[in-house]
């Protein structure tokens, strides 16, 4: 959460502490979805640990998220967002039935905690 708030205090709308507290508790919940979901035991690269969501972090850091002051709406940083949680974790699944099952968890943890639509633009990427 730290790192999340230095990185987007100077955007208009992310620089709110609870917000940024929210996206955190937004991370660690797909984190342990995913985690439940998809196990070694289906296959063996599927070892899902902390380092991934420190990844994820890291992956946020690349971005200039205060450009995204320009807009003031939660999609600019939530698809960032997503787009990095596709690149850990979807591109290591195999197959289209798991990725589905993905796509399902991470848009089912966005519509519940953030009421905003970012498949449309994951899709264009």
């Amino acid at each position: 959460m730290p790192v999340l708030q230095h990185q987007l205090a100077a955007h208009s709308v992310w620089s709110n502490q609870s917000r940024v507290h929210a996206l955190a508790g937004s991370m660690i919940q797909l984190y342990e979805q995913i985690r439940g979901k998809f196990t070694v035991d289906q296959y063996s690269h599927y070892q899902f640990t902390p380092r991934d969501l420190t990844a994820w972090v890291v992956g946020l850091l690349r971005y200039n998220l205060a450009v995204g002051q320009r807009d003031s709406s939660p999609e600019t940083v939530m698809t960032i967002w997503a787009y990095e949680a596709n690149r850990l974790f979807r591109d290591r699944l195999v197959g289209e039935e798991t990725c589905t099952k993905f796509d399902n968890i991470l848009v089912t943890i966005i519509r519940n905690d953030w009421s905003v639509n970012v498949i449309d633009a994951l899709a264009s990427k």
